[in-house]
C-alpha cells in the first residue's frame, strides 16, 4: 500500500567518509514506478563520492583556518625584534 507522499520509486548511495562511516546519502525519488540502469546507479555513487569529498575538504578547510587562527593570536604574544625578526629572549 502507497500512502502520502506516494513515493514509488526511491534509489540511494550512501555517503562514506574515509573511516568507512556513512553519514548520510544521496538519493532520487519519484511518485511513479521506475526501474534504474546500472549507469544510474554508478552515477548516483559518485555524485555521493563528490559530495563527501565536498564535505571532507570543507572540513578540512575549517580546520586550517582554525589553525592559523590560532598560530596569528600565538605569534602575537610572541616578542619579536622589529629589526632582525628574531624571537627576544629575557636578555633581548
Amino acid at each position: 500500500m502507497v500512502s502520502d507522499p506516494y513515493v514509488r520509486f526511491y534509489a540511494g548511495a550512501p555517503m562514506v567518509d574515509r573511516y568507512g562511516n556513512a553519514l548520510g546519502s544521496v538519493c532520487v525519488v519519484d511518485v511513479k514506478p521506475r526501474s534504474i540502469s546500472n549507469e544510474a546507479v554508478e552515477g548516483l555513487s559518485a555524485l555521493a563520492r563528490n559530495a563527501m569529498a565536498f564535505i571532507e575538504v570543507r572540513h578540512a578547510s575549517e580546520k586550517l583556518s582554525d589553525t592559523l587562527s590560532q598560530l596569528k593570536e600565538a605569534s602575537s604574544l610572541l616578542p619579536i625584534c622589529c629589526h632582525c625578526k628574531a624571537i627576544r629572549d629575557d636578555e633581548n
